[in-house]
């Protein structure tokens, strides 16, 4: 069997001026392993999932062409702010909801580094991200060593 790592960050090196900045207050670098073997079928089924829950942004697409359309994390957090109305918050929790129901469902593993700023300091970005990689890589192949499988590890 053949492990994917596909690694993605969120957040930015940005320096964070004040609690009210409209800044990132983090930055994180997460790894999602799953089994290589089934990628058709959990990249299918992920495009499912997410035009079930934006069928708005996906009207007009292919099955294939929703790949290009992305989900941002920042759509997903704009319905947990105060302003949010209630029934956009419920779709949002449905939605985490089913992507957590779908990460079981294909057995995936979830592993990172999430770095908190703290206001007024700069942030390194090259060394977190480099020791977020490191550590990111380490935990993905003692996974795979331990399982008697190889991996790769795809960066976006």
């Amino acid at each position: 069997m053949v492990f994917a790592c596909y690694v993605d960050e969120s957040g930015d090196d940005a320096l964070l001026p004040s609690s009210t900045a409209p800044h990132q207050p983090l930055m994180v670098l997460l790894g999602l392993a799953f089994d290589l073997g089934r990628l058709h079928a959990f990249t299918m089924d992920f495009l499912d999932l997410k035009a079930r829950f934006f069928p708005g942004r996906f009207r007009k697409c292919t099955s294939l062409e929703r790949i290009l359309r992305e989900v941002k994390g920042v759509d997903v957090r704009k319905a947990f702010r105060s302003t949010a109305h209630h029934a956009v918050r419920h779709h949002h929790i449905g939605f985490l909801d089913a992507l957590l129901d779908f990460v079981q469902a294909y057995d995936c593993r979830i592993f990172g580094r999430v770095w908190i700023k703290t206001i007024g300091t700069p942030v390194g970005g090259t060394a977190i991200y480099t020791s977020s990689m490191q550590s990111i890589c380490t935990t993905f192949d003692v996974l795979v060593s331990s399982r008697g499988n190889t991996g790769l590890v795809i960066p976006d």
